[in-house]
């Protein structure tokens, strides 16, 4: 008469360490490639967006002034106002020419400070939020001795990443090189100041960018 035997106490815990251990492969199986769909499709969108910008510069090249900013009916201004002010660029049509309506762009904040003169101002916030796209232009720099420099003939499109998104902004900045033009840095496309190193400079890196002019 034959006796079945069961599995022992160690058989049992070695097969559920395996199994352990192969659904923790998988999982990290999957968020890798969740991470690089993410880290594409920002790189992909940066693109469909600077060849919109291409196309809407191609038609309006009139109303771009020599110092960079652009005028629309009697508003001149810098070309991230008029973005952020209703789309005033219509930048949608031209993406949806390009069957990319989908992208989300930047919303409308205002913000209040104090200036100098201890009086409060409000005036429209043109940093990318979270999860946005918009275009920026270079602006203004304040160097280390004080002086400042405007450029504002260097149009930018960016996405401000999501808290959480560390993941994804690391595996855009190991395809920099092959992706072209990408700069990481601040929310209104200037990479973050020298005097900053390390993991502090990285935390600084919250929107990834690509140089349009």
């Amino acid at each position: 008469m034959k006796i079945r035997r069961g599995f022992t106490l160690i058989e049992a815990l070695i097969v559920m360490a395996v199994i352990a251990i192969l659904a923790a492969l998988g999982t990290l199986g999957v968020d890798e490639y969740v991470t690089s769909a993410k880290a594409t499709k920002i790189i992909m969108n940066l693109h469909t967006m600077k060849k919109a910008l291409w196309e809407w510069y191609v038609d309006n090249r009139d109303k771009v002034q020599s110092d960079g900013r652009v005028k629309i009916g009697n508003n001149t201004k810098p070309i991230q106002e008029h973005q952020i002010d209703k789309d005033g660029l219509d930048l949608r049509k031209y993406l949806k020419r390009l069957d990319a309506s989908g992208i989300k762009f930047n919303s409308t904040k205002d913000e209040t400070f104090t200036d100098a003169n201890n009086q409060k101002v409000t005036r429209q916030r043109t940093d990318l939020s979270e999860g946005c796209y918009g275009v920026c232009d270079y602006g203004t720099t304040i160097h280390e001795n004080g002086s400042k420099t405007t450029d504002r003939n260097k149009w930018y499109v960016g996405y401000h990443f999501k808290t959480g998104e560390e993941a994804v902004r690391e595996k855009i900045r190991g395809r920099m090189k092959v992706a072209g033009g990408l700069l990481l840095g601040t929310a209104d496309a200037h990479p973050v100041p020298t005097n900053y190193s390390g993991d502090e400079a990285k935390s600084r890196e919250v929107a990834v960018w690509l140089q349009v002019r």
